[in-house]
């Protein structure tokens, strides 16, 4: 299965129609594909590629941030978008609640953070300072 024909050109998903996004998810994971969920997007990634594809419902707020992103591609602190954000059909099997469309970016690959990463300190220091700022100043 070519996933990138499937996102980004939308041949062969047919075959997805009765299929769940988890089951698709099940699948992908089969193939040595990479997938990690949150509460508003999936990514999709492999070992042997340098970008990822980010899968989201309409997000006002990420689509801001996608277009700040676009804007700011000099700087090496943002990260690099190759292609998107694309609307494509829901092909999957999903509750009459859902949107019709998902909305498909490809970015470059990010380096995850852990707590073995040398900057953590400084990632968990940027988050308080945030949150201080953000929540408790109000």
């Amino acid at each position: 299965m070519k996933i990138e024909h499937i996102l980004e050109n939308l041949r062969g998903v047919k075959s997805f129609h009765d299929n769940t996004w988890n089951e698709i998810i099940t699948e992908l994971e089969k193939s040595n594909i990479t997938t990690k969920g949150g509460g508003f997007a999936d990514v999709i990634t492999s070992p042997n590629w340098d970008y990822a594809y980010k899968i989201f419902q309409l997000d006002s707020a990420y689509t801001a941030y996608l277009k700040f992103c676009k804007n700011n591609q000099d700087n090496p602190h943002i990260p690099k978008i190759i292609k998107g954000p694309k609307q494509i059909h829901s092909f999957h099997k999903r509750s009459h609640l859902a949107l019709n469309h998902l909305y498909v970016v490809k970015l470059e690959k990010l380096e995850e953070i852990n707590h073995d990463n040398e900057n953590i300190d400084i990632v968990e220091f940027v988050c308080d300072f945030a949150w201080e700022y953000l929540y408790r100043s109000n």
